[in-house]
């Protein structure tokens, strides 16, 4: 393989490809994820990692060969471009059946949701019982029980945005901004009960 564009794939790929693996195995079943945690994923890497290096140690298979002749190399490199060419088609190619086979997924999870209070976006009662929650915090003079339960809110929408996304993009983008109305004004540094109140009441009206 050209030794250019071998280095750059490598180079490009490890990390997000890594990081999405071990978030995959890691996150628990209700964001996508494998729910093996954190530490049994880290494990699983480092043994992985110990036996592709006790392999070549014992292999030497990443050791170059010194007996190669400089026609060889040269034939190899001047087929750099075409190789870059075919990995370009192989990943896009990748990328957009994944992206299609995502989005007919969220696609047809668009007929779900049809319980009690549910909207366009399907159910949102837990949404609906932080925002309560939150309000009734507030209401009992505890702020900072009532800034730490708004931060489950931020979590969950961060969580399902694709999904809801998928349903209904206009409704979605109205809900978001009363949502980051609601953090702002209990996270400021000078919360005004009455602002909070407000904010709250407000997206609970359009969670209905």
């Amino acid at each position: 393989m050209n030794s250019i564009l071998s280095f750059w794939v490598v180079y490009i790929l490890t990390r997000p490809l890594g990081a999405s693996i071990g978030d995959y195995l890691s996150q628990p079943h209700s964001v996508g994820g494998r729910g093996l945690g954190t530490t049994t994923t880290s494990y699983l890497f480092l043994a992985g990692i110990a036996l592709v290096v006790a392999f070549l140690t014992v292999t030497k298979k990443d050791v170059a060969n010194m007996d190669t002749t400089d026609q060889t190399v040269a034939r190899v490199e001047r087929h750099g471009l075409a190789q870059t060419v075919a990995v370009a088609v192989v990943v896009i190619s990748v990328s957009v059946v994944g992206y299609n086979a995502r989005k007919n997924t969220l696609t047809a999870d668009t007929t779900t949701g049809a319980s009690a209070g549910a909207t366009k976006l399907g159910d949102l009662s837990a949404f609906r019982i932080i925002a309560t929650d939150t309000l009734n915090l507030l209401s009992a003079g505890t702020q900072k029980q009532a800034t730490s339960r708004i931060g489950d809110m931020e979590t969950a929408w961060d969580v399902a945005q694709a999904r809801l996304q998928a349903r209904d993009k206009t409704t979605w983008t109205l809900i978001d901004g009363k949502i980051d109305t609601v953090l702002r004004s209990l996270r400021t540094a000078k919360p005004n009960p009455s602002a909070e109140v407000i904010a709250l009441k407000d997206l609970l009206a359009v969670l209905k």
